[in-house]
């Protein structure tokens, strides 16, 4: 006779599905013990203090219970709040008790007991309330052909910093994240964070702060025949200078370009700490703000000595 596994097939299941949950039942019901981890979360701290501590992130407890109970616990979001209420500034320890145990678990077990810790240890200190200013701590660069036109604008420019008494005292400003801007071909303004350490349990009252740069585009104006002036007292009926004029390429931005005139600027020279027959001297500029000479690119100017047998 043919052996068919399919014979009566829904019986066979049926018989093996009531097999099942009558294992099922009776491991359930069986009574286990088991360690497991219970987060804890500090509440009710007073307002005039702060928690300084570190706070622990769970108790370790070991229980007796029934496979129901624990497939149950498994699935609940258990939680041991301790209040800090009635508690004063200082250094202090905080009993774990057997009723913060029964309260986070929310039914009764067989048997429990608390592994670590048994004692919380707390410090909680005055907290002090003041406005810092604060700083951008950004690098910024224009792309080329562009100008930065302002310094970094914060806004606001101060927050009102909460903290513990020790950590306040030393605070002088916050700074911003180290985001960087650079490649930048149009004005910025944008939210960025502060830096708060959490190790100084810090709160602000802006935790983001808009930052504002203007950028321009650069554009150039070209100067012919501009005269190098000597400095204060220089002899230039002994000495000559060469060339004596300059014909100038400038760049500036876009608002300043047109404005920009040969009374703006002034190219001179450093006067030699010893006058020959021929020395160079260096080029000194005087130019606006975000002004730059791009051609000719010559650093010095030739001193001549009209007449070789006098000095100066």
């Amino acid at each position: 006779m043919q052996f068919n596994p399919f014979k009566n097939f829904p019986l066979k299941v049926g018989a093996f599905a009531l097999a099942l949950l009558l294992w099922v039942h009776v491991a359930t019901n069986r009574t286990y013990e088991y360690q497991f981890e219970i987060p804890i979360l500090l509440v009710d701290v007073p307002a005039e203090l702060v928690l300084t501590s570190e706070q622990p992130n769970d108790l370790r407890v070991k229980i007796k219970a029934t496979g129901k109970q624990l497939i149950s616990m498994a699935m609940a979001d258990a939680q041991i709040v301790l209040s800090l209420a009635d508690y004063g500034r200082g250094r202090l320890e905080r009993e774990i008790i057997s009723d913060d145990v029964l309260a986070a678990l929310d039914r009764p077990y067989e048997d429990f007991e608390i592994v670590i810790p048994r004692k919380v240890p707390l410090r909680l200190e005055r907290r002090v309330e003041k406005h810092l200013p604060v700083r951008a701590n950004n690098e910024v660069a224009a792309a080329t052909g562009f100008a930065i036109m302002s310094q970094i604008r914060v806004e606001p420019e101060t927050v009102l910093v909460s903290g513990p008494s020790p950590y306040m005292s030393k605070l002088k400003y916050l700074q911003t994240d180290s985001t960087s801007f650079v490649e930048l071909d149009r004005s910025l303004e944008e939210q960025i964070a502060l830096l708060l350490p959490d190790s100084l349990k810090l709160t602000v009252s802006d935790s983001l702060v808009t930052l504002s740069i203007v950028v321009e585009a650069k554009r150039t104006k070209f100067f012919d025949s501009v005269t190098v002036v000597p400095p204060k007292g220089f002899n230039l009926t002994k000495y000559a200078v060469v060339p004596e004029t300059l014909s100038l390429t400038l760049e500036a931005p876009e608002s300043l370009v047109d404005s920009l005139s040969r009374d703006d600027f002034e190219i001179s020279f450093k006067r030699p700490a010893i006058l020959r027959d021929s020395v160079r001297a260096a080029l000194r500029t005087t130019l606006p703000e975000h002004v730059i000479i791009i051609a000719p690119l010559i650093d010095s100017v030739l001193i001549i000595s009209r007449d070789e047998n006098s000095g100066d």
